[in-house]
């Protein structure tokens, strides 16, 4: 294949002054190594580039391995390396109000409007008119989008969201009720009806499992307390069947509807997630340090086999990876009251995680360039599925991954992570379930159905052939069929992504809210008995209305509605 031909010419960099300037402005860096470009993207200098993206902490792997051949493919492309900065909420603030230290920010609707007048980023629409043809030719709606609502009122480009595209299922569930596969099948695949048989379930496996082989407890529900509200928000939303809205503390909405919902409300899923705790607890499986464990430490109980049921396959830290060769694993459990994620319209992207360009960046073209390519078809093959002849071969137009690709898959271990493949979603521009227009394959070869098979680990294989399915998620299309459950396929992507950042007074309230929420948690799900526990809801219920709740449902509620019939003109 010749990479050279499919991406398009962007233009000329600046001359090596500007590399200079880049020193004096501590924004990105010049690599002294030398590298050149093959396809046509770039310029007339051989320096590599060096761009530091701002953004929230999302525990990249690019953080921890940023040498990768994969970083080297995408430097020898179009001449630049990027390095993450990843702040807390206070770091990120500092940094998008002083503009200084970065060449790109990965940010959300909250801040476009403080970004744009701060002049903290630059508008794209000359930049991707020069170098941004991939972007123009691949996201013509987003970038228009973008231009409508995201630009506060002058009409210019000024952010583009990464993993644009149909989210699909894939090979198998990563939400929903996790559990041990193995024990799970050592109890005779025990059906349950509803979330109550479900912790009977679990109660029954902590019994018969009541320590790990090195001796260490067994718990059958726990959480981490360093994320805020997620784990009285995400564990159970998949159940039910909702999704938040980008950054609102207590909004939600319900794919299926489409309807607002919020999190504190009486009927919330934050009283479904204290129901669900406090029933655990009442049940002696309920982990005595879940208040005071943090995310990291979480993953290593679950990595060392300590928890039997967990919010996401991504939160069990290494067991699955450790264990790829056995028929012991977490997975999701399909049932016939649990609802599914995924699958979801990205067609406004994930919003998130929105790229703007500095407009103090000493590189702001390399930076263009950077953005085209990862909105770019190859571009994002190669970060998803690594160096063409390398990681994979093309024979008569088919592209397929190397046998040595797909054992690191399985192995998810340090090798995969060094290798780089498999790029970080929160800095692609498409999605991995995208098509290739030239080979008709997802821009992620992992991700072709044609493979899921090859990419199934022990554990996966044993669940498929229990089921009677060749990869895990066939059952779960089987069971939403079945059953009437519901993924998040009905999303209204636009709706989503055209509510707006809630005023001063709506989010002090919100965070009021979710501070006196925290608090009251560890009451309500460690009360002694359920005459207790209803007491406290009743207290709980009565501060809320009392410091504004109703205010704020009927903010979101109207700004939902509005941004539905806004909507209408995109979908």
């Amino acid at each position: 294949m010749n990479m050279k031909k499919r991406w398009r010419n962007t233009g000329k960099t600046f001359l090596s002054m500007m590399l200079t300037a880049a020193i004096l402005a501590g924004c990105g860096a010049s690599d002294k190594s030398v590298k050149t470009s093959d396809t046509g993207v770039g310029t007339e200098s051989t320096d590599v580039v060096t761009l530091n993206i701002l953004t929230t902490k999302i525990s990249s792997n690019l953080s921890e391995y940023p040498d990768t051949h994969v970083m080297d493919a995408m430097a020898d492309r179009i001449g630049v390396k990027i390095n993450l900065i990843e702040a807390d909420t206070d770091k990120y603030n500092v940094y998008i109000a002083s503009g200084d230290g970065f060449d790109l920010v990965l940010t959300s609707t909250t801040y476009f409007d403080q970004l744009i007048q701060g002049g903290v980023v630059a508008p794209l629409d000359d930049m991707l008119e020069s170098y941004g043809s991939d972007i123009a030719a691949n996201i013509p709606e987003t970038v228009a989008f973008s231009r409508d609502n995201w630009s506060n009122g002058t009409g210019s480009l000024y952010f583009l969201p990464c993993q644009i595209g149909v989210d699909s299922q894939g090979v198998y569930q990563s939400m929903g009720p996790i559990t041990r596969w193995d024990y799970y099948a050592q109890m005779g695949y025990p059906e349950t009806e509803n979330l109550d048989e479900w912790l009977d379930m679990l109660g029954s496996m902590q019994k018969a499992h009541p320590e790990t082989d090195s001796g260490l407890p067994v718990y059958g529900v726990s959480m981490f307390s360093d994320w805020g509200m997620w784990c009285y928000k995400f564990p159970l939303a998949c159940y039910y069947g909702y999704n938040e809205l980008s950054g609102a503390a207590t909004g939600l909405f319900q794919p299926s509807t489409m309807e607002y919902s919020n999190l504190l409300e009486e009927d919330g899923l934050f009283w479904a997630s204290m129901d669900y705790y406090f029933k655990a607890n009442q049940k002696g499986i309920l982990d005595p340090d879940a208040f005071v464990t943090n995310f990291d430490d979480y993953k290593a109980k679950a990595s060392n086999g300590q928890l039997l049921t967990g919010p996401a396959v991504f939160a069990m830290g290494s067991f699955n990876s450790d264990h790829f060769n056995e028929a012991a694993g977490y997975e999701v459990i399909p049932t016939a009251w649990a609802n599914h994620w995924g699958g979801t319209d990205c067609t406004a992207g994930w919003i998130d995680k929105c790229f703007g360009i500095s407009s103090k960046s000493a590189y702001p073209q390399k930076a263009m360039e950077f953005l085209n390519y990862i909105y770019s078809y190859d571009g994002c093959r190669e970060l998803y599925s690594g160096v063409e002849g390398v990681d994979y071969n093309t024979e008569d137009g088919t592209p397929s991954l190397t046998q040595e690709s797909i054992d690191l898959y399985l192995e998810n271990g340090t090798a995969w992570k060094e290798s780089g493949l498999g790029f970080d979603r929160n800095i692609v521009g498409l999605g991995n379930y995208v098509i290739h227009p030239d080979d008709g394959k997802t821009l992620s070869l992992f991700m072709d159905p044609s493979v899921y098979e090859n990419v199934l680990t022990t554990c996966q294989k044993d669940f498929s052939e229990y089921y009677g399915v060749k990869y895990p998620d066939e059952i779960f299309a089987r069971y939403r069929e079945t059953y009437g459950l519901s993924d998040q396929s009905n999303t209204d992507a636009f709706t989503v992504a055209l509510m707006p950042a809630a005023p001063d007074d709506i989010s002090r309230i919100e965070a009021g809210l979710s501070e006196y929420a925290l608090s009251q948690a560890s009451k309500i799900i460690l009360a002694p008995d359920s005459a207790k526990f209803e007491a406290l809801k009743e207290e709980t219920m009565k501060e809320f209305d009392r410091m504004g709740i109703q205010e704020v449902m009927d903010w979101y509620g109207a700004e939902w509605e509005k941004a539905k019939k806004k909507a209408e003109k995109y979908s």
